[in-house]
């Protein structure tokens, strides 16, 4: 990937992303960013997903009220379960994730034991050479300030992304954004805990089919890898139940410039009882699936 490239790269991720986890309001949406400092030779319409970090997601979390629970990240003795390249791609998304929870929540020591758990599963994944070798130091030095962990936190998801991007290793990608989202989702539905109308962290919750939509299609661009196309028939399962919520207000319009896709608006919606607890039990039963290295 050349400069201009991850230029673009860097805008689409950077767009969704809230600086720190002081809060700021979540986006969900579909666009492209175009470089207007190079000049483009014709090509194909790119078309780039907006995919919330976990980092953005916690900070809103954070936000309404959500508290925090260490336990339930995902162990990082589970590092020496996963063999397998789809399950050391999904777990580095888990445990991306879980550092995100850390980090905004201040949990220092954890901070840095997730730090060294993403270290891990990166090396094992080969993209070691993503981290920069002085970050662990900077973590250390950075236990007690909550907002310099999660600036780094965010550092080193945007390293991997990158990285993985300029290397032709989508697939791998893929997996790792499938995993974070996952993660992200089973934190939050524990934060809530059984349904309750009007819970802030429910109605969140009840927002992200558009992030789930964004993930999936994100992950079709590498749908003949198997463990990818596999992967992308897990999550449709959830992103079925997100099809049946009720919806409270929709208005959304699509522009086709050509050279540029945008969508904009705003749709609410709603869960019931029933869905919210067939998606909180879907999402369980997948991140059982991933955390325990099983098919």
């Amino acid at each position: 990937m050349n400069k201009g490239s991850r230029i673009v790269l860097a805008a689409a991720l950077m767009s969704a992303t809230i600086a720190g986890c002081g809060g700021g309001e979540e986006t969900s949406s579909v666009t492209t960013v175009v470089d207007t400092n190079q000049v483009v030779e014709p090509t194909e319409p790119k078309v780039f997903y907006q995919i919330p970090t976990p980092n953005e997601f916690f900070s809103v979390i954070k936000e309404i009220g959500g508290k925090s629970r260490p336990e339930l990240m995902n162990p990082v003795a589970n590092t020496e379960k996963y063999t397998e390249t789809r399950f050391k791609a999904l777990n580095f998304g888990i445990y991306s994730a879980d550092l995100a929870y850390a980090s905004c929540y201040e949990i220092g020591q954890s901070a840095l034991e997730y730090f060294k758990a993403v270290e891990k599963m990166g090396n094992e994944l080969d993209i070691s050479s993503a981290f920069d070798e002085s970050v662990f130091k900077r973590i250390e030095q950075n236990l007690t300030e909550g907002d310099s962990l999660v600036s780094i936190s965010n550092e080193t998801y945007f390293d991997a992304y990158n990285y993985l991007e300029e290397n032709d290793r989508g697939n791998i990608l893929a997996l790792v954004v499938a995993g974070g989202w996952v993660e992200s989702i089973y934190v939050v539905s524990n934060l809530a805990g059984p349904y309750k109308d009007k819970n802030p962290l429910i109605e969140r919750m009840a927002q992200q089919g558009h992030t789930l939509t964004n993930v999936i299609e994100f992950m079709r661009k590498y749908n003949d890898d198997p463990a990818v196309g596999m992967t992308i028939a897990q999550l449709e399962e959830i992103q079925m139940i997100y099809e049946t919520l009720e919806v409270v207000e929709k208005e959304i319009t699509t522009e086709n410039t050509g050279d540029k896709l945008n969508f904009s608006g705003n749709a609410e919606f709603k869960f019931s009882k029933e869905t919210y607890e067939d998606l909180t039990n879907k999402v369980k039963e997948l991140r059982t699936k991933y955390v325990e290295a099983k098919n």
